[in-house]
């Protein structure tokens, strides 16, 4: 039996609740006010046809030299005409023409089981070419009216079905075929699966529907990481539409994995960041499991409307090769993004790469790498179209700038850290005393490697003297890149001199015991040293290398107790050179144990404990300053402290005054530079009597200030969250 799906002028209610189909008829309008529809069955505008409505055109009266056959509307309101041959069938010619089921005593095989729900039976062939089933046996006790196991309805016993509740219709009337099961070919508008994703994306954000979505692939899980909720995508056709389901893969029985096949209803839908989500289903079905997803990957490497057309590709499967072309910056919390060249999008800023930050290092990714991208969908940040990737299989790297030394330092008597711009390959050094060498006699004995940074094992150093470490070229990163021979060395100083230890006011040695003196005061054996009873600035990186994107601040608790900054209410003042007035900073929150450390700064730091904005370049370099202030009876930071608040110490009490009036007590305070002049005025507004240089030992863009004494400074690699006292 054929059943035929048939498409009726009379619209269906479901899709006019969907804003599918016209609204309120417009009285009196002319030619030039006519609103095309697609889907109301009304030819109008430059449609061929809508649903039913051919407007008159058959097979035989249109472009194509078809001799005849049934012409049909696609749902782009265009003509099918799948339905429609070129060659004339002769019926009865003994051959199964198109269009014919069978022809004469050619059956083509078939039997009434294959066309029906038959128990045996003879089949045969009409004249006009279709089956006879009349000498077909239909199951025992079909026409009884009664609806028995075997069967779907029984006569007009229908059992309360309807056409929504047999197939993905919006209406029309179902019946009973004489085999006893169901005849659609009343029912109207029978959507495909990716019809359906469209219909969901096109309705508005509310609750309470009730779309069905069917037979649709699973095609990626995104996992929850930062402030993005878990998820995945469903798509059912190569071009698309595709749409996110913002739902626990975990939250749903059996859970959903990449090639499934499902079905489900949508209940609520909404728009975020631009990006159409589904928050709600019920019904979630799992017909099948291991579907290839490739059939539904479009390779975009060429196109050219990725970001134009980006509603057009939102979330659907994608590979893609690009090049990254800027530095990678915070991309929201636990992730990092930069803008890419495609071979049909150059130059867009709104053309990304966002990855988890640890993927990022894991590759050493930067700009200048070419990277291929596969099977992801194309995500969407408002007007941002970004390939994205959360396995490290997903991203293949073509190549990269050749590694270079970032810089060097001495972590103690016989240890050289030597940091590297990219992650570099262990094997790759297999004879650390020809591949790493030193001047000023010092040589290498041994040498791991931990992602970008190689430590390496030196014979004795002598304390403060000046070296210089060079690699070989046989060194590579983790692609098989050399060490590029323009940036293969850096300078450092020898552990254990006084320019490697305290960086105080004024940067000597004055007693000769080989010890930095902080304020003429041996910080070795003076009592006036010794570490108070309160809240430290402890550590703080305000450059980096290429964009400033995980700055931050750390502070140590030497109370002896925990401190709950919701009853002792602390300010983090970052304070402008430049006129000493605030430009940024936090009031700080949570509860920090006795001995801990707690870091300021953005998402992308690891072990943040506070995170506050901008993402990148949000501490100055210099010179600038932090003050940390005591202010039980402040407002918030906005009213306290705003933007612009000039910063004037008053030996006091209190010592400063707050914006909303409120009495503030100095706590703590740095003022650094990265290699400037010192800045009196600076120093005076927060009651500090040295300005110190993040641009000593290897850089600034490579070292953090750690503090090492209560006046006393060093520079060394970044450790946020990690206590360092010396």
């Amino acid at each position: 039996m054929n059943a035929t799906i048939s498409f009726r002028l009379a619209p269906p209610a479901a899709l006019v609740a969907l804003g599918l189909l016209l609204g309120p008829a417009l009285a009196a309008c002319s030619d030039d006010d006519v609103t095309q529809v697609c889907g109301n069955g009304l030819v109008e505008g430059t449609e061929q046809c809508d649903g039913a409505e051919l407007g008159g055109s058959t097979c035989t009266s249109i472009p194509g030299g078809f001799v005849g056959g049934d012409l049909a509307c696609d749902s782009g309101c265009t003509f099918d005409t799948s339905g429609c041959h070129s060659t004339q069938p002769t019926c009865p010619n003994g051959t199964i023409d198109p269009a014919e089921d069978c022809d004469g005593a050619n059956l083509g095989g078939m039997t009434c089981l294959d066309v029906g729900n038959y128990t045996g039976g003879t089949l045969a062939c009409a004249g006009d070419c279709t089956w006879d089933e009349s000498g077909c046996e239909a199951p025992a006790g079909c026409g009884n009216g009664v609806i028995d196991s075997t069967e779907d309805c029984d006569g007009a016993n229908l059992g309360g079905m309807t056409c929504p509740d047999v197939g993905n219709y919006t209406g029309g009337t179902l019946a009973c075929a004489g085999d006893c099961t169901w005849d659609e070919s009343g029912c109207d508008y029978q959507l495909s699966p990716s019809e359906q994703i469209a219909a969901v994306r096109a309705i508005p954000d509310a609750t309470g529907y009730s779309l069905d979505v069917e037979h649709v692939t699973v095609t990626y899980l995104k996992p929850a990481l930062g402030n993005d909720p878990a998820g995945f995508t469903v798509q059912a056709d190569q071009a698309g539409p595709a749409i996110f389901l913002r739902l626990d893969p975990t939250s749903l029985a059996p859970s959903p994995a990449p090639g499934d096949d499902v079905s489900f209803t949508v209940v609520e839908v909404t728009t975020s960041q631009g990006r159409r989500e589904v928050l709600t289903v019920t019904g979630w079905t799992l017909h099948s499991s291991g579907a290839p997803l490739a059939p539904l990957t479009q390779t975009v490497t060429d196109a050219t409307d990725l970001v134009s057309g980006l509603s057009d590709y939102e979330v659907e499967l994608i590979t893609v090769d690009a090049t990254i072309l800027g530095d990678f910056s915070s991309g929201g919390a636990g992730h990092l993004k930069a803008s890419i060249d495609t071979d049909g999008v150059a130059g867009d800023p709104d053309l990304q790469l966002r990855l988890p930050s640890g993927l990022v290092a894991t590759l050493g990714l930067e700009a200048g790498c070419t990277v291929t991208v596969t099977q992801t969908p194309l995500w969407r940040y408002q007007s941002q179209a970004q390939v994205i990737a959360y396995d490290p299989a997903e991203v293949a790297v073509s190549s990269c700038p050749a590694p270079q030394v970032l810089g060097a330092s001495s972590t103690d008597a016989t240890t050289v850290v030597i940091v590297m711009s990219r992650p570099v390959d262990a094997a790759s050094i297999t004879d650390p005393a020809t591949q790493v060498t030193f001047t000023g006699g010092l040589s290498a004995t041994d040498a791991t490697v931990s992602a970008n940074e190689i430590t390496v094992t030196t014979t004795a150093q002598a304390p403060g003297s000046a070296y210089t470490v060079t690699l070989a070229g046989t060194i590579t990163d983790t692609q098989g890149a050399g060490v590029d021979p323009a940036a293969n060395s850096a300078a450092f100083l020898g552990f254990g001199g006084a320019s490697s230890e305290l960086l105080c006011a004024d940067g000597a040695d004055d007693d000769g015991d080989g010890f930095t003196d902080c304020l003429d005061i041996d910080c070795a054996t003076d009592s006036a040293c010794a570490w108070e009873s309160k809240l430290y600035l402890w550590e703080l990186d305000a450059d980096q290398p290429s964009t400033d994107s995980t700055e931050y601040v750390e502070l140590w608790n030497n109370t002896g107790a925990p401190i709950d900054f919701a009853t002792e209410r602390y300010f983090l003042l970052f304070v402008n050179g430049n006129g000493e007035v605030v430009y940024g900073g936090a009031q700080l929150t949570g509860v920090l144990g006795a001995g801990d450390v707690y870091v300021v700064g953005s998402a992308a730091v690891p072990n943040v404990d506070l995170v506050i904005t901008p993402s990148t370049n949000l501490i100055q370099n210099g010179p600038d300053g932090l003050l940390l202030l005591s202010c039980n009876t402040c407002g918030d930071m906005a009213s306290a402290f705003p933007s612009g608040y000039l910063v004037t110490f008053d030996p006091g009490p209190p010592n400063y005054v707050s914006a909303d009036g409120a009495p503030a007590m100095w706590v703590d305070a740095l003022a650094y530079d990265t290699n400037d002049s010192d800045d009196p005025g600076l120093m005076s507004a927060l009651d500090v009597l040295a300005q110190i240089n993040e641009g000593g030992g290897a850089g600034s863009a490579i070292h953090s200030l750690q503090r090492i004494s209560p006046q006393g400074w060093t520079t060394a690699l970044p450790s946020p969250g990690v206590s360092s006292l010396q």
